[in-house]
C-alpha cells in the first residue's frame, strides 16, 4: 500500500496528521535516549569544548542533510518547487542581511 491509495482512502488531513504523530514520537523516543539538546550543544560550542551534546547534534545534523541529498538524488524527493529554492538570491542581499542581524 502507498501514499496516494492511503490518502485516496482515508484524506490527506488524517493521513498528514497521523504521519506527523508517528514522526514526533520517534524524534522524541531518539531524542530522549540519545539526550538530544540543542541548547545545550550551543553552550559546548560557544565555551570551545567538542563533548557529547555537540556530536550527537553534529551527527544529527550530518545525517539529516545526507538523508535528503540521498532522497533527492534517488528521485524520491523533488525541491524544484519549494520556494526557498526555486527563486535566485544575491550575495548582496546575503551580505546585507547578515550584516544587519549581527549583534551590535
Amino acid at each position: 500500500m502507498d501514499l496516494t491509495s492511503l490518502m485516496d482512502r482515508h484524506g490527506s488531513g488524517p493521513v498528514l496528521a497521523a504521519g506527523g504523530a508517528v514522526i514526533g514520537l520517534l524524534f522524541g523516543f531518539f531524542a530522549q535516549r540519545s539526550r538530544f539538546c540543542l541548547r545545550a550543544a550551543v553552550i559546548e560550542f560557544w565555551h570551545g569544548k567538542f563533548a557529547e551534546k555537540l556530536s550527537v547534534w553534529l551527527l544529527a545534523f550530518a545525517s539529516a542533510v545526507v538523508a535528503v541529498q540521498a532522497l533527492i538524488l534517488l528521485g524520491a524527493l523533488d525541491v524544484s518547487g519549494a520556494r526557498q529554492l526555486a527563486n535566485r538570491g544575491s550575495l548582496s542581499g546575503a551580505l546585507v542581511g547578515a550584516f544587519c542581524s549581527a549583534p551590535a
